[in-house]
């Protein structure tokens, strides 16, 4: 089979393990995390895809933080993808670098909107565990780099 045919599959693979691993226990989520880890090194040469798992790694964090003031167990499994994101983006500093502005100018952009608008629909959106969790997330993303 065609060098290709492996790397598209391999794609499809990881933005299935990337969708799925703020989701699961914390046990799935760093076995989840391993097999990413391990793709991304073995597919080095490829920004591409490493770009691409990055973001939909975040989007589904973006996602799953919603929730983040439950219990123990919804902190517990954030922080573990909080520090498996990480990790992971100092695999590539530089294109980590990238995303990291990116995003947090989406949130200070964001922020800005909300504050030439403040209505209580609005303010509620900033005084969120989403908003929150997203700060926060960066915030490691950098102090770590």
């Amino acid at each position: 089979m065609p060098y290709k045919l492996y790397v598209k599959k391999m794609a499809v693979a990881c933005g299935k393990i990337s969708m799925m691993y703020s989701r699961l226990t914390a046990n799935a989520i760093i076995l989840g995390f391993n097999a990413l880890k391990h793709l991304v090194q073995w597919q080095s040469d490829d920004n591409n895809m490493f770009e691409t798992i990055m973001k939909k790694m975040y989007n589904e964090f973006a996602r799953e933080s919603r929730t983040g003031g439950g219990g123990f167990d919804v902190q517990e499994r954030l922080r573990i993808c909080q520090n498996c994101f990480v990790e992971l983006l100092s695999f590539d500093r530089a294109l980590g670098y990238q995303l990291g502005f990116q995003y947090i100018r989406l949130l200070c952009l964001h922020l800005r909107t909300i504050r030439n608008k403040l209505d209580q629909e609005n303010i509620r959106q900033i005084y969120s565990w989403q908003f929150y969790n997203c700060m926060k997330l960066w915030v490691l993303a950098l102090t770590t780099a």
